[in-house]
């Protein structure tokens, strides 16, 4: 798989999660394009030494590129669920480990954004609950229950994972806790571990992960900004 085809696929996996974290995406963006880093030799060196070590039956695609939004039958999520479980592995998921890292020490991000992204591609990438994958999980509860996580986005506040204080709505802390029985332990990679400030608001531990490892994923925020420098 090519660099700017990496590049673009985690770019797309990270804004097009659906109303979910519709908010935290737009977050994103701006925050991407204020912190555009113009160490491209260094980025590429990476991205070439993950495309090296990237096993060729590893598809990343096969794990980003589900829109939860889309009107999937039984069917078409159960073959989704199927791809997810032959990709979410260690040896398709460590040379991202190993790109992260690499592009870390060219690049300055929070560690509260590195935690928030982490817990998105571990946990809510690759976790499972109920047997779904969380992305097959939230596609298949968004048939029947879109308007719950269109209010999520219409009534709370992210910032790389929700944050909740004293002008939090009821609106948002409903909109929260529907979302929290839906979806089980995938609400917390989703939603962020801030979900515990909100009053109210029981969230399932994160779900456990073959990709759980014990040194942490870096963000995925370097992706859109490595794509800023290949497009700029």
């Amino acid at each position: 798989m090519k660099v700017d085809t990496v590049c673009c696929l985690f770019v797309v996996a990270v804004i097009s999660q659906g109303a979910v974290a519709n908010s935290l995406q737009k977050s994103l963006l701006v925050k991407f394009s204020k912190e555009h880093d113009t160490r491209q030799d260094d980025d590429f060196k990476c991205f070439t030494a993950f495309n090296d070590s990237l096993p060729q039956s590893c598809n990343i695609s096969a794990l980003l590129d589900l829109d939860p939004t889309s009107d999937l039958s039984d069917a078409q999520l159960a073959e989704i669920n199927q791809a997810y479980s032959r990709h979410c592995i260690s040896s398709c998921l460590d040379p991202l480990v190993t790109l992260y890292r690499c592009l870390n020490t060219a690049n300055n991000v929070s560690s509260a954004t590195i935690n928030f992204q982490s817990e998105f591609l571990q946990n809510g990438v690759c976790g499972q609950e109920s047997g779904d994958y969380c992305l097959v999980l939230i596609a298949r509860q968004n048939r029947t229950n879109s308007a719950v996580f269109d209010q999520i986005d219409d009534a709370c506040y992210f910032n790389f994972g929700i944050v909740c204080n004293s002008t939090t709505s009821a609106r948002c802390l409903n909109s929260l806790t529907r979302t929290a029985s839906l979806i089980g332990c995938c609400a917390r990679p989703y939603i962020g571990s801030g979900i515990d400030s909100c009053p109210g608001v029981n969230a399932d531990p994160s779900c456990n992960s073959p990709a759980n490892k014990v040194y942490p994923l870096a963000t995925l925020s370097f992706i859109a900004v490595i794509l800023l420098t290949f497009f700029f």
